[in-house]
């Protein structure tokens, strides 16, 4: 059974159970929807979603909602730096998608 823990296992090793091959093609789908969705080439979103699955997944012991929460973060980093102005403008304002 994928994703559930028996009495015997460890759960510090189911950690990575749903990266499977399965979900690296779901990862990859998402990342180019939403590139087309932000209109921002797919090299650009796999990095930045790369990121924030990295940041989400560092220690988490529940993987399951991982890739929609992943989604999540990236849809609303992109909706971020389209309303920021462009970087050295002057503003002061400060980009949070890396913090």
């Amino acid at each position: 059974m994928r994703g559930r823990l028996r009495k015997d296992d460890n759960p510090r090793m189911c950690v990575s159970m749903h990266d499977d091959r399965s979900d690296e093609a779901d990862h990859r789908r998402a990342i180019e929807s939403l590139a087309e969705q932000a209109r921002v080439p797919v090299a650009e979103v796999a990095r930045l979603y790369e990121e924030k699955r990295a940041a989400l997944g560092m220690g988490a012991r529940i993987t399951g909602f991982l890739a929609i929460l992943t989604v999540r973060n990236v849809r609303e980093a992109l909706r971020r730096r389209r309303r920021l102005p462009a970087s050295g403008s002057g503003t002061g304002a400060v980009d949070r998608e890396s913090t």
